[in-house]
């Protein structure tokens, strides 16, 4: 279904599917649950959320040498260095997203 013709449902959207069982995606879908629910790709999954946010830093800073040397002859000589140094910091153990399902 296009997202146009979704739109184009008005108030349906926000009615229960017990009030309009034609919406219903699957046998045994809860009533409660709004037509906007059923007609998603993934209706079974309906509240998905993240516990832990994303809560991180990153920094990164380098010093860059380099030497050239050119002897009288034509001879040159190049050394280059890099010191780097990465930190980064989290707060949270882990991310975990969740979803339910509902299945009556």
């Amino acid at each position: 279904m296009n997202p146009a013709t979704k739109l184009a449902l008005g108030n349906t959207l926000l009615a229960n599917v017990s009030d309009n069982p034609s919406y219903s995606p699957y046998a045994g879908f809860p009533g409660g649950l709004s037509v906007a629910q059923a007609i998603l790709p993934y209706p079974q999954f309906y509240g998905v959320n993240n516990f832990y946010a994303y809560n991180v830093g990153s920094n990164y800073n380098s010093l860059q040498l380099t030497l050239t040397k050119h002897t009288t002859k034509g001879l040159g000589f190049i050394a280059a260095y890099t010191f780097s140094r990465r930190w980064a910091t989290r707060t949270a153990t882990a991310p975990r997203v969740t979803a339910s399902r509902k299945t009556s």
